[in-house]
């Protein structure tokens, strides 16, 4: 289902350099992670033949650019008109979507459009220009809060929000807005919203309930296993503070990586690795989850990091957002599939600062921060590196 380009076999030494993050990633599923996406769905054997027919393609899947196609200083912030910090966060996290906001600066929704009346991506197209090219130290987000009962019914102007359930249906309302008509089920999953944010997970249960073993005639606890069957190009997760329960928030800090490889956790764990950056994080901060304040952290088109508390938008690194107490992460998959191989072997020194198994030809690389690397590696090091790293392996 699943396909890619691999330079070496080295899955095995993959695992060992990720194995850290693979352990950040275990402590984070362990705490009620979710996926946000509504387009993310389960997949089931039924699904197969009808994955197959060839659907209508109403965008084009190789035109999906996962870098920025501009480079410029961070965008505006947004005007809190009394709570509506969880609109802002979410809106800063989708125009610092690399993917999603290259297809809305192009103009190519709206040159098209076929909606009557209101349209989530035209709105979300005048938005993200509006915060990238204006002036403006802050704007307002007047188009979104005049139109908060389109895009959710449940949502009433001035009270405080849920950020996880704007995201779902923010989601959902752009990807109705690039249906024109009824199409089947496959074609609707060509739009550059489900492309972007849609994926599939598979679900495989062992037992239903208590059984009988037949071999030793005892029982035994069921298990089931979900599996991410088709990763999406942005992966939304979601760590839930609220507990079940008590509806008490959940304070308890995720150590969560900067780099992650989601192989481990596909349907097929044997394939090449699936690296993901992280890109956006959401916090919430206050004592218990029904008030507080939301604030999120994002990394603009220039590479760098920036806190983004409502109209204000400041300077960080990454070491303070991955301090933080996150509520939801945004990874997107790496936008030099044929180099991640490099990438791991380089993360693997930076996090033990063993370079000793490096030939001496990468070594030079190391003085580079990895966003300059990354750089560096696609324009001007492919063949070195890959000769070196034959050697090395």
């Amino acid at each position: 289902m699943s396909a890619g380009f691999y330079i070496f076999p080295m899955f095995e030494l993959v695992s060992l350099v990720l194995q850290k993050a693979t352990q950040h990633l275990n402590m984070i599923l362990r705490n009620n992670l979710k996926i946000v996406s509504p387009l993310f769905k389960h997949h089931f054997p039924a699904d197969i033949a009808e994955e197959m027919a060839l659907p209508q393609r109403i965008f084009p899947p190789e035109k999906i650019s996962m870098d920025w196609q501009q480079r410029q200083r961070p965008g505006a912030g947004l005007f809190n008109l009394g709570n509506t910090c969880y609109i802002n966060v979410i809106l800063q996290c989708l125009t610092y979507t690399p993917p999603l906001a290259n297809y809305l600066l192009s103009y190519q929704h709206s040159q098209s459009c076929q909606q009557q009346g209101f349209c989530m991506m035209c709105t979300m197209e005048s938005h993200v220009r509006k915060v990238l090219c204006s002036s403006a130290t802050a704007i307002l987000p007047g188009a979104v809060l005049r139109d908060l009962k389109f895009i959710g019914e449940e949502f009433e102007y001035g009270r405080q929000e849920n950020a996880y359930e704007f995201l779902r249906c923010t989601l959902d309302a752009m990807h109705r807005a690039c249906l024109s008509c009824h199409l089947d089920v496959s074609s609707e999953e060509t739009t550059i919203v489900h492309q972007i944010f849609g994926g599939f997970m598979k679900s495989r249960e062992d037992q239903l309930g208590l059984c009988l073993v037949s071999r030793c005639k005892k029982k035994a606890a069921a298990s089931k296993k979900v599996t991410v069957h088709r990763a999406p190009r942005v992966l939304t997760l979601c760590l839930e503070r609220a507990d079940q329960w008590t509806g008490t928030k959940i304070s308890k800090f995720v150590e969560y990586p900067e780099y992650l490889d989601l192989r481990p956790y596909m349907s097929d764990t044997a394939g090449e690795p699936l690296l993901c950056s992280l890109y956006a994080i959401v916090v919430h901060s206050g004592d218990t989850c029904l008030e507080g304040h939301f604030l999120c952290y994002a990394k603009a088109s220039n590479g760098l990091w920036y806190k983004m508390d409502d109209e204000s938008v400041d300077n960080c690194d990454i070491h303070t957002v991955l301090g933080q107490q996150a509520y939801l992460l945004f990874y997107k998959t790496f936008p030099y599939p044929k180099l991640a191989p490099c990438l791991l072997i380089l993360l693997r020194v930076s996090a033990t600062g063993d370079n000793s198994f490096l030939h001496p030809s990468m070594l030079s690389f190391l003085c580079y921060p990895i966003p300059v690397l990354l750089s560096l590696l696609d324009s001007l090091c492919k063949v070195p590196l890959v000769c070196s790293l034959k050697m090395v392996l």
